[in-house]
């Protein structure tokens, strides 16, 4: 299957193909990738070797505070960064290669079993990408093809402690007076799969709407130096993480008749976009998903009924 058309790079065509089954669509921690580069060069090059490798980033967004000389707080917000790794497999060394000559390299290697799972939000990232390139010693002419590193249901209820209270769990009792229940299945939720719920309550939720909201925060990276007094003097930079929440996906509730001791019963269902990001850990800052349950009341402020759960990449 042919991941990548055409790509032009330092005087060379590339075409990256990757083998059927090589995960194209996804790639799981510990699976084989294998695939093609193909090359046209459009100038003659001598390279020190074809290198292929599996390259892993993350960012977060932070916001930065710093008094200026007129005692003004300055805020912006930038992005940092920091490397997950390289999986690197040479394809050949010496290689030479005239202007119009055109050359192939099968190449394979393996996901590295504690690859983060690639995740995108807005103050928070995981990008991974297969490198091809020709090693030239300066500027090497490369492909770079984003790939997407999954995170499988097995692996997400094996990290359940990083996950919050609950989030496994098929049915969770809410603390509220007369109390509901929200049951949903699969447990994890996956990404692109369809999913269902249900929940049972005393009061009556005519009009009310349901939805899943993704949290992401960003961890507090804290001040170059301790104490407001030194910043203030000084006018040090101080950082704080970011955070962001959404909804992935909206629905409604249906009635779905008696559930016993005075509760009715009502059921959701959906599907989730094949491109939502789990809900991870990572040294960077984290994610946490939970089910909304939003009730309108006259005179008075929405009522809330909610739930944690967990969302994988993969099933398995």
């Amino acid at each position: 299957m042919s991941f990548l058309g055409k790509l032009t790079g330092g005087g060379v065509d590339w075409t990256v193909t990757f083998a059927e089954g090589a995960g194209t669509s996804g790639l799981l921690p510990g699976a084989l990738v294998m695939g093609v580069a193909r090359l046209t060069a459009r100038r003659d090059i001598e390279a020190r070797a074809v290198v292929a490798a599996l390259i892993g980033v993350a960012e977060w967004r932070v916001s930065t505070s710093r008094r200026d000389s007129a005692g003004q707080i300055e805020t912006d917000t930038i992005w940092r960064s920091d490397d997950l790794g390289r999986v690197e497999t040479v394809l050949a060394a010496g290689t030479r290669v005239a202007n119009g000559q055109s050359l192939e390299f099968p190449f394979q290697f393996a996901v590295p079993l504690s690859a983060a799972p690639s995740f995108d939000s807005k103050v928070l990232r995981v990008k991974w990408e297969v490198e091809v390139k020709l090693d030239v010693g300066g500027v090497d002419p490369s492909a770079n093809i984003p790939v997407r590193i999954l995170l499988p249901a097995s692996q997400l209820r094996s990290n359940a402690a990083t996950l919050g209270l609950n989030a496994l769990a098929p049915r969770v009792e809410g603390p509220d007076r007369g109390g509901h229940a929200i049951e949903v299945d699969p447990i994890p939720l996956v990404a692109g799969r369809a999913f269902r719920g249900t929940l049972e309550t005393g009061e009556s939720l005519k009009g009310a709407r349901v939805e899943l909201k993704f949290e992401t925060d960003v961890r507090d990276p804290g001040t170059q130096l301790i104490g407001a007094i030194a910043r203030d003097t000084i006018g040090l930079t101080r950082e704080t993480g970011d955070s962001d929440t959404g909804s992935v996906w909206v629905g409604e509730l249906r009635e779905a008749g008696d559930a016993g001791g005075g509760r009715r019963r009502y059921e959701f269902s959906g599907e989730l976009p094949p491109a939502t990001s789990p809900t991870i850990l990572l040294p960077y800052g984290q994610s946490k998903a939970r089910v909304d349950v939003v009730v309108s009341r006259r005179f008075l402020p929405d009522g809330q009924l909610t739930r944690d759960i967990a969302i994988a990449t993969a099933e398995g």
